[in-house]
């Protein structure tokens, strides 16, 4: 089965905005790297640039814990004998503020053109205006608060990763994009896939969304039960002992064993001959 990839169409980059105003720096780059990335949605692929926009006001007001506002400098090199420079963090929020939220994020994104091309859709300003009201951004701790109520999960089987979102719901799936019957059309599948609802008897009370991607429909739908147990978990931890009983917290760790030179397969051998 090909591996499922989102096409041009189906991605979509809303516009975020977020006061930088006493937030922590690293954990303020952090969440900003999340949302550029698109690694909150579901549809999330490495090498695309799925991720959203995102607006940062008052970058001067960000702080910094501990002893780090002594302590931080920011070095650069001309590239000529003698050019090394050491920029202290006081000097930087004092001259260039938007600098200092644009490096931070800058090293928590890939070192390659997909990397400096995401980076394009972040927008500091180290006051409280901006010029981007057409796009009309939502204030991040909107998305925040949606947030909490979904569970993010991931489960893995042989080659195939299934990224999960459970959110409560009547019951709804879809599976990159399609129906569980339309995606899985094995019902062994199917009860593989709803056996983690159906033995804690949650089933009907939550809406999922999954990306799957990699391996067989086997592998991926074991994938996907391992995302459901964990979202499961993270929902009720009371439901643990019942979940590893079943083994569906346990990563199944076998691989096809490789194919070895000189031999048919993996252990098979040709058949001997003396002469």
């Amino acid at each position: 089965m090909r591996t499922y990839t989102p096409k041009a169409g189906e991605i979509t980059h809303h516009w975020w905005v977020v006061d930088a105003t006493d937030r922590p720096l690293g954990r303020l780059a952090t969440q900003i790297a999340v949302i550029l990335r698109g690694k909150h949605k579901p549809m999330y692929t490495p090498h695309l640039d799925v991720g959203d926009n995102v607006v940062v006001v008052n970058a001067e007001k960000v702080t910094l814990t501990g002893k780090k506002a002594e302590q931080k400098t920011y070095f650069r090199h001309s590239g000529y004998m003698g050019g090394e420079k050491h920029i202290p963090f006081r000097r930087m929020i004092e001259t260039h503020p938007e600098r200092v939220i644009e490096l931070a994020v800058k090293g928590m994104l890939p070192k390659n053109a997909l990397g400096r091309s995401i980076r394009k859709k972040l927008k500091v300003y180290a006051g409280a205006d901006h010029p981007h009201q057409g796009q009309r951004p939502e204030p991040l701790d909107d998305m925040a608060g949606e947030v909490k109520d979904q569970i993010q999960t991931v489960g893995r089987r042989k080659r195939s990763v299934a990224r999960v979102i459970l959110r409560p719901g009547a019951g709804e799936w879809k599976i990159n994009g399609r129906d569980m019957d339309d995606y899985f059309p094995r019902p062994t599948h199917q009860i593989r896939v709803r056996e983690p609802f159906k033995i804690t008897d949650l089933e009907g009370q939550f809406d999922v969304t999954a990306r799957v991607h990699g391996g067989g429909l086997t592998g991926q739908s074991d994938a996907l039960r391992m995302g459901l147990a964990r979202a499961i978990l993270q929902h009720d931890e009371e439901l643990r002992p019942l979940l590893r009983e079943k083994g569906m917290l346990t990563r199944d760790a076998r691989q096809v064993e490789r194919k070895k030179p000189g031999q048919p397969k993996a252990r098979k051998r040709f058949q001997f001959s003396k002469r």
